[in-house]
């Protein structure tokens, strides 16, 4: 999209789907009865509304985790762990050390009865950023005391880097801590096995191709794979692989006649042989085929796609919904359905949902979680850690219990207790981690998207829902999360783009530290958006939002000039040519459809999709000064 071109908004009216648009040479056959069919389809089943309310029936919570602990134990759930007196003593040493008061700080762990969480105090001093240096006698005396602590890690790394030479080495740290990947398991891969050099040949080679191709420039990885002295020590099968990853590159940068004719040459050599890689070529070929208005090609490769087994849900569901969009424009209803039954089955992909949504199938989540029972309390406290964690959670470190609890879950029967502990008190980031582990291919959307106690210092100024999605996408909820590029807290925001939301640079230096405090974090986070929202390049619409928060305004308004002209929303989120914005973008429209569920809120730009508009942001929540509904870009 070129500067000055009007994008589309919800309130346009409809003249296609979006969901049944064609190549543009294609148009002229289109009549008006697919926007009619999917008209029918959407009123017969939802009334006009899918996702409940139109405004959030669901309140605010504000309760803090101690606050639910003292509750909890008046209902004879929990025994608390520390006295009242104990607790404040806790919890103003923690914040005496977190500004560096160590003399404060010390006259109050002198007063302290139980002595629970002093490993957690000397920790967080140690590892003090600016205000504490420690020395390596400290830290082999806490391994020694403390190597089963989850700040273990990072004390155990700063001892080895701090250990004289000729002196025992400290305390390994012990314990195993669940990360929530552990059933995801590695991808397989068919054909025979590789020899120990054609393996690290062929790692090395898919390194620099896939370093080429993020850098956007598929010719000079095209030249690596051509190098005749590596690609020797290749297998048929291999190299097709890595040229079908080359055909993906091709179709990102827009040179779609390359990108299929890679994509269909690896899988006419190789086939099913390609593994994983296989789906992944046929998803190539069918986009670029599509592009070229080669649609009896697409409608083969992406109902090919649409029938394969174990395979991601994302790229089964985008075969599938693609297959429907192709059988309408060629005239075929009768054969929509089908496919679009497919993709419905997967209800937490984003063509899954678009496909329920066309179908008229309701948006059937189980939000219930497991009740914590005093039996499941017992269980954790049997656990020394388990012990710790509720300590924590009764003065608020809820970041150092969610860790405590990671190891707790390690042991498979007590995985679903603590998940029902983390749900009562609201500890999102481990919610999430457990989800998957206890999902016994039925799932937990209650956990798997968890409501988060966090609220922006001045209120929320964009829907929760919103929030939501990008927070569960950028950092899984984990207030110390951290990119490789910089990236902090929540809403991973970069120190230099919290600084202009400020004016200043308050986050700069030493300083950047504070952007892990969470309602500090979405506070700048929400300003951030509005900030995109308000752009002229943007105009409030959704798309161009999400894929300007992963990737930059700048670098989107580039990749439009380049992008398909037919105006197709969908299109233009698979055009994109960076892989991690195209993922992040579907990601968080499900996250957002999936919070407006469970905020019982509709779901305005889900319909804007499948009415073949572009999705603008309308805010649905009751705002904090009352405000009615705010529509931008209209």
């Amino acid at each position: 999209m070129t500067r000055g071109e009007t994008l589309p908004t919800a309130s346009d009216s409809v003249k296609e789907s979006a969901m049944f648009k064609q190549p543009t040479p294609l148009r002229a056959r289109i009549t008006t009865w697919p926007g009619r069919f999917l008209l029918a389809c959407l009123l017969t089943a939802f009334g006009g509304t899918a996702f409940g309310a139109t405004r959030a029936e669901v309140p605010v919570e504000r309760a803090a985790p101690a606050e639910q602990i003292v509750a909890a134990a008046s209902h004879a759930v929990f025994t608390p762990v520390l006295s009242p007196d104990d607790r404040q003593r806790y919890r103003k040493s923690f914040a005496l050390q977190k500004k560096g008061k160590w003399a404060a700080a010390d006259r109050q762990i002198k007063k302290l009865e139980n002595p629970l969480l002093i490993g957690h105090l000397q920790a967080q001093r140690y590892l003090h950023p600016t205000a504490y240096r420690s020395k390596f006698a400290e830290l082999r005396r806490w391994l020694d005391l403390y190597a089963d602590h989850p700040d273990a890690r990072r004390i155990y790394k700063l001892a080895l880097h701090r250990k004289p030479k000729n002196t025992r080495a400290p305390k390994r740290p012990v314990g195993v801590y669940i990360t929530g990947m552990e059933k995801l398991g590695a991808k397989t891969e068919t054909g025979p096995p590789r020899s120990a050099k054609a393996q690290r040949v062929f790692r090395k080679l898919r390194s620099q191709i896939r370093h080429r191709l993020r850098k956007g420039r598929p010719e000079s990885a095209e030249t690596v794979l051509l190098n005749q002295r590596t690609n020797r020590y290749l297998s048929s099968i291999d190299h097709d692989r890595l040229q079908a990853m080359l055909a993906n590159g091709y179709l990102s940068q827009g040179e779609n006649e390359k990108a299929h004719a890679m994509a269909m040459a690896s899988l006419q050599n190789s086939g099913a042989a390609l593994g994983t890689t296989f789906a992944d070529a046929h998803w190539t070929a069918g986009q670029a085929a599509w592009r070229l208005h080669l649609v009896d090609v697409a409608a083969t490769h992406f109902q090919t796609l649409a029938m394969l087994k174990n395979i991601a849900p994302a790229l089964k569901t985008a075969g599938a919904f693609w297959a429907a969009r192709n059988e309408l424009i060629q005239r075929r209803p009768q054969n929509v359905s089908r496919w679009l039954t497919v993709a419905a089955d997967y209800p937490q992909a984003f063509y899954g949902i678009l496909a329920r949504r066309a179908l008229g199938l309701k948006a059937d989540y189980r939000w219930d979680i497991p009740h914590l029972t005093r039996e499941d309390v017992g269980r954790i406290e049997a656990t020394t850690r388990g012990v710790r964690a509720i300590a924590l959670i009764e003065i608020d470190q809820t970041y150092r219990a969610a860790r405590e609890l990671r190891a707790v879950a390690a042991k498979p029967e007590l995985a679903r207790p603590v998940l029902a502990l983390a749900a009562r008190f609201r500890l999102p980031s481990l919610s999430l981690r457990l989800s998957g582990l206890l999902s016994n291919g039925e799932g937990h959307p209650g956990a798997a998207y968890p409501i988060p106690p966090w609220i922006p210092k001045e209120g929320y100024a964009v829907d929760r829902a919103l929030l939501y999605a990008i927070m569960h996408q950028e950092s899984t909820f984990n207030v110390r999360a951290k990119s490789p590029a910089g990236a902090h807290g929540l809403m991973q925001l970069m120190p230099r783009t919290a600084n202009l939301m400020v004016r200043g640079r308050p986050f700069s230096g030493v300083h950047r530290k504070n952007l892990y405090q969470p309602e500090l974090n979405l506070s700048i986070g929400q300003k951030f958006i509005l900030h995109l929202l308000s752009n002229k390049r943007v105009r409030g619409n959704l798309f161009l939002l999400t894929a300007s928060y992963n990737a930059g305004l700048g670098r989107v308004t580039r990749w439009q000039k380049r992008m398909p002209k037919d105006n197709d929303a969908l299109l233009f989120i698979e055009s994109l040519p960076s892989r991690e914005t195209r993922i992040f973008v579907k990601r968080v429209f499900r996250n957002l459809w999936v919070y407006r569920n469970r905020l019982q809120q509709s779901a305005p730009s889900l319909d804007a999709i499948l009415g073949g508009a572009w999705p603008s942001y309308v805010a649905l929540d009751n705002l904090k000064d009352g405000n009615e509904v705010a529509e931008y870009g209209n």
